[in-house]
């Protein structure tokens, strides 16, 4: 999941007029909405609603707004989200995740709602004293409905260091891709710690006949020997502290001897280390001193009665930790990647040679044969956002290297993220050549990836769990699916759904955002 991505939540507040619900969407009738009640905002910026041209809006075309959409900005891979809209033209328009127009004493924060029944306008604007200099930040959105069920509208920001920036965005009608499941049936789940308190999951492995799921309310440990009846044994919980880890975004959890250990990466970006956590008693983690260091991602390779750790850090830097005693990681060194510093989210580590997925710059593969310290580039693909890479051996032999995007391309051609299925034979003149692509949807980024066997197990945000036959690597095919994303009760931001995948024991468990731990079976 990428780093310290902001949303703004939608608040839409409307009275309108009669609609003809036989109307086709592009030749409304009835009176245009009158607009919102109430004064405009006056301090600040973006304070007039109808001051952003729109081209192309119908005129009391909001009629046809309710419903969950999709919006993204084209020139931006991580600009999208998924509002719903209640409500009709004769009751009004309502969804609210923040109290609207509201002011709090000092005069800091306020919230503005508008519409006119052709466009919906929404303002955020925080402002205040910044070590005796005012400084304002304002963020404003503004819709209207075109022709063919589309949303036009814009994105617009101010702060005092970068001035004011403006957006297109667009809009379309979005739900729930297809049925609840197809090949897959649900075993069991569970998503609260204790009452009251949720597992949002992030990501997952097993290790055992336990589950490890971390996210914002830690790291929770699972039994799941019955996998019907699963349950929660052990917590590590997040550190609220200021420079605390507010939890973890990435685990991976290995045994060597008489010791099971997990190595946690941290949420919290200004938080200088990853916890090392044993674990050899489920029911009572213990926090050990911790490796000196930010990470992203995390990842184990484990040989025989030893195991090597390796750190994705947002930097150009991989370093690499020996775990003969899982307890006391000890530091090799750290693979280094050329070109564009523009960070190292995730990588996977096959044999010697690292698999480096460089955000913005790609994914870079890097032979480690000379050393960890004397890492040697031997190829990179370009793609809309490197996030997530496995390599597998196929039943043929044929050896693959799986690649996922997360944001979205800016490209109008492809507009979305691909699993691209690569050349992963280092010994082949074709290493690292695109083999196919495989997509859910333009609308939805891939998270995880993982191969077992043949196939290919995606956890794909809304799209839910994905199983891809990858038997002949030149054409993907689909073959079962799992739905867990809920159209009408999800906030609707960026990254929701199904995050985390790991095939264990038989059986697929996936991190949920909402859900928390779902445990499947394949038909």
């Amino acid at each position: 999941m990428r780093l310290n991505v902001v949303c703004l939540a939608l608040s839409v507040v409307a009275a309108c007029g009669d609609n003809n619900e036989n109307t086709p969407p592009d030749v409304p009738e009835g009176p245009r909405c009158a607009p919102t009640p109430g004064p405009l905002p006056t301090l600040g910026h973006f304070v007039d609603p109808l001051a952003v041209e729109l081209a192309g809006c119908i005129e009391g075309g909001l009629g046809e707004l309710p419903g969950r959409w999709f919006f993204r900005d084209p020139a931006s891979t991580f600009d999208f989200f998924y509002p719903k809209f209640e409500g009709s033209c004769d009751t009004g328009f309502t969804r609210s995740f923040f109290p609207d127009d509201a002011t709090d004493e000092a005069q800091v924060f306020t919230q503005f709602t508008w519409t006119d029944g052709t466009r919906w306008y929404q303002r955020r604007s925080f402002q205040f004293d910044n070590g005796g200099t005012p400084f304002e930040q304002t963020a404003a959105r503004v819709v209207c409905m075109g022709a063919n069920d589309t949303l036009i509208g814009a994105t617009l920001r101010f702060d005092n260091d970068r001035g004011e920036t403006l957006s297109p965005i667009i809009g379309s009608k979005f739900g729930v891709k297809d049925g609840p499941a197809s090949g897959l049936t649900e075993l069991g789940a569970i998503n609260e710690i204790s009452a009251g308190e949720p597992i949002i999951g992030y990501n997952v492995v097993v290790e055992g006949e336990f589950a490890y799921v971390v996210g914002p309310s830690g790291l929770t440990i699972v039994d799941v020997s019955t996998p019907a009846t699963p349950v929660v044994v052990g917590q590590v919980a997040p550190d609220t502290s200021q420079d605390g880890n507010d939890g973890y975004n990435d685990v991976r959890v290995v045994t060597i001897g008489l010791k099971t250990v997990a190595y946690g990466a941290p949420l919290n970006g200004g938080c200088n280390e990853t916890d090392v956590i044993d674990v050899t008693d489920p029911a009572n983690p213990i926090k050990l001193t911790p490796i000196e260091g930010y990470s992203h991602s995390v990842q184990v390779v484990k040989t025989g009665n030893t195991a090597a750790l390796y750190l994705a850090n947002y930097t150009d830097k991989v370093p690499k930790y020996d775990l003969t005693n899982p307890v006391l990681p000890i530091r090799l060194g750290a693979a280094e990647i050329p070109g564009i510093v523009t960070g190292v989210h995730d990588l996977t580590v096959e044999g010697d040679h690292i698999y480096a997925n460089y955000t913005e710059s790609g994914m870079v593969a890097l032979d480690i044969s000379a050393g960890i310290d004397n890492a040697v580039e031997e190829g990179r693909i370009d793609t809309s956002y490197s996030h997530a890479s496995w390599v597998a051996t196929l039943s043929s032999g044929k050896k693959v290297l799986l690649h996922g995007d997360e944001g979205l391309s800016n490209s109008a051609e492809d507009g979305a993220a691909f699993l691209r299925i690569l050349d992963g034979d280092p010994a082949s003149p074709t290493y690292l050549d695109e083999l196919s692509r495989y997509r859910s949807r333009k609308e939805v980024g891939i998270h995880n990836i993982q191969v077992v066997g043949d196939k290919v197990y995606l956890s794909y945000y809304q799209d839910g769990i994905r199983i891809v036959d990858i038997a002949d690597p030149t054409q993907p095919t689909e073959v079962a699916h799992f739905n867990t994303w809920n159209a009408e009760t999800a906030f609707g931001a960026a990254f929701e759904g199904a995050v985390g995948v790991r095939v264990a024991n038989g059986h697929v468990f996936v991190a949920d955002i909402d859900r928390g731990l779902i445990i499947l079976d394949e038909d």
